[in-house]
């Protein structure tokens, strides 16, 4: 019996090893988890931002547009993982060499760190909003602590854990939309909506694309801390498919949708109050916030066990949301404009590099764990392109450059690192091919 414990023990948190040894999964457990990261708050929000500046036409090909690259990132980083078996972190050893990798790691942990320590914030401040409809007034920081806790759970037991909590709340959160968007159609008529402009200051096309880019941008470049444990590519890309755009534009579509008919962009105000949908509505909110924060746990807890591999790797999903917690309880999500500003300026060239990498320059055999002792410390050339790429993005965040409202800067940054990086490999790899690989002898 105890024998029987200890096996299913370790097969329960063994997916933080370098390389999953469980069995993979289809395009379903992976669908129903990428499900989960777009059924949520967020994205609802993100719709009401859209609703703010553009018509329904415009919102709709905004949705559209920024679905597709995200599916065109997504399932380029996804393929990745599914191929190799193996986390972004880990990767990323690949192509910047070991000690890259690692420096890479340890701004992919503390940008995911702080994303947990945000999304806590934000279900602590959902929480206090619902109870207070209700005349209530809990402690702020009490539920902070209660849903970063709570949120915890799921990331360190893995995969499993996450994959269980978003076939619970995916189809809850959408029951729940669809019985709001039944109950608004009958007081305002949907041809009303359709017909809407936009609700308060409009906004550029370009703009609204870049709205939906910059939400999950990050979300892309780590797909491999999924995928991996994919059957094959084709599962790996419908399951990319159902959350970044069978899913995600409707969680778009909906948020819009309140927006233009209630004039109010807060959702939770709009189905307790304005809808009266109650407690089931309250429960289901939080439940959807959960589902998207446990998959940012998970992730930074996978870049450091590629920092400090000794310990097992579900004690840093413990110690990482312990941490979180608390920065969520002493409000680190104040500051949550200038942290998303940081995050997608800095992760996603992450993604030029690799992508470049593994595909345009054809390296892709090389990307297997048996290769790992061959890796050289640092890939000069990939981290010289990294770097540009995110000082060239900051320039365009602080309008220094021009041009941010017409391509969103995570794609800048993505495109100005892969192109460099790409010319780099060519000027180096005949006269000095140690400048431009990671591989060593």
């Amino acid at each position: 019996m105890k024998e029987e414990f200890e096996i299913k023990g370790k097969e329960l948190f063994e997916d933080y090893g370098a390389r999953p040894t469980t069995k993979k999964y289809s395009w379903i457990s992976q669908g129903s988890i990428w499900a989960g990261v777009s059924v949520c708050l967020t994205a609802i929000w993100t719709g009401g931002l859209l609703a703010l500046g553009l018509g329904f036409k415009g919102m709709l090909i905004a949705a559209t547009i920024g679905s597709i690259i995200h599916v065109i990132i997504g399932a380029l980083q996804a393929f990745i993982g599914t191929d190799t078996g193996l986390s972004t972190a880990f990767l990323t050893r690949f192509s910047f060499g070991n000690i890259g990798s690692k420096i890479l790691s340890a701004i992919m942990a503390f940008s995911l760190f702080g994303w947990f320590a945000f999304q806590a914030g934000l279900f602590g401040l959902t929480a206090q909003s619902i109870l207070s409809t209700w005349g209530m007034n809990p402690n702020l920081e009490l539920l902070i602590g209660i849903g970063g806790l709570l949120m915890m759970t799921t990331a360190i037991v893995g995969y499993k854990g996450i994959d269980i909590l978003s076939k619970i709340s995916v189809p809850l959160l959408l029951l729940l939309i669809i019985e709001g968007l039944r109950r608004t159609f009958e007081i305002i008529p949907f041809s009303k909506i359709v017909s809407s402009g936009p609700v308060d200051v409009p906004i550029s096309l370009a703009v609204g694309i870049a709205l939906v880019v910059g939400n999950y941008i990050v979300g892309d470049t780590i797909t491999p801390d999924v995928s991996r444990y994919s059957k094959s590519r084709k599962d790996a890309f419908i399951g990319v498919l159902i959350g970044f755009f069978i899913v995600y534009i409707p969680m778009l579509l909906s948020g819009a949708i309140f927006v233009y008919a209630w004039k109010n962009w807060n959702i939770i105000e709009v189905m307790i109050t304005t809808l009266g949908m109650g407690l089931v509505a309250a429960i289901v909110l939080i439940l959807s916030q959960w589902t998207t924060n446990d998959n940012n746990l998970y992730s930074a807890t996978l870049a450091l066990s590629n920092l400090y591999p000794p310990i097992p790797r579900w004690k840093y999903g413990l110690i990482t949301g312990i941490i979180g917690t608390i920065l969520a309880v002493f409000r680190i999500y104040e500051y949550y404009e200038q942290f998303l500003t940081i995050l997608t300026s800095t992760i996603p060239q992450l993604a030029g590099i690799m992508i470049t990498d593994y595909y345009i320059l054809k390296r892709a055999k090389f990307y297997s764990y048996e290769n790992v002792g061959k890796l050289k410390e640092i890939n000069p050339s990939a981290v010289i392109a990294w770097l540009v790429g995110v000082i060239i993005a900051q320039l365009f965040t602080y309008d220094i450059l021009p041009g941010k409202d017409v391509i969103p800067v995570s794609l800048i940054g993505i495109g100005v690192t892969a192109i460099l990086y790409y010319l780099l490999v060519k000027i180096f790899e005949s006269t000095r091919p140690e400048f431009c690989t990671a591989m060593g002898e």
